[in-house]
């Protein structure tokens, strides 16, 4: 026959094993979530070589391209002070030209990609964008949301990574804050 403290301890040390195995179990199962996973499917690469292909255009100051893989009805917000998106390709066809003006390089880091509705492909990305801008060079971590949909980029949000100050008598190009002209 076991004693009370036999039994406390044997008690203890099952309670502890238990708490242990729930911690373990639970760690592991967050380092799976936490790694970086790209989208695998056939859907979730093409629209990440759409979001590589659309940064190509931009790099090489291919207007004519990048506007080709925007969707007629994109939304976007390609300034961080902008408050509200901005709509249809042919708005973002004039914001292009100041974009380019002053951008010097666009590389992305990491992408990655899941399938939504049949239509339907989100990318996530981060991104390192160089601007010279008034002969001051500037390089800024991006994060960038992408909505694909029917293979052109339906949807773009910019988030800068940092904080940027903000621009002296408005936004870059002299633009008013809001990036409304």
């Amino acid at each position: 026959m076991m004693s009370d403290r036999g039994r406390k301890t044997m008690g203890f040390k099952f309670g502890r094993r238990a708490t242990l195995a729930a911690v373990v179990a639970v760690a592991a199962s967050t380092a799976r979530a936490e790694q970086p996973i790209s989208g695998s499917g056939a859907k979730e690469q093409q629209a990440i070589t759409l979001i590589n292909g659309w940064v190509a255009a931009l790099v090489a100051k291919d207007a004519d391209k990048a506007v080709s893989l925007m969707d007629e009805d994109v939304q976007y917000r390609d300034d961080p002070f902008q408050t509200e998106l901005k709509k249809g390709r042919m708005q973002f066809t004039k914001d292009l030209k100041m974009l380019l003006r002053g951008l010097t390089g666009m590389k992305i880091e990491t992408a990655s990609a899941v399938a939504g509705t049949k239509d339907d492909v989100l990318v996530l990305a981060k991104r390192t964008d160089e601007f010279n801008l008034g002969g001051k060079s500037i390089s800024v971590q991006i994060g960038a949301y992408y909505r694909v949909r029917n293979g052109k980029i339906y949807e773009w949000l910019d988030t800068p990574l940092v904080e940027l100050p903000k621009p002296p008598g408005g936004a870059p190009g002299g633009a008013p804050l809001g990036g409304k002209i």
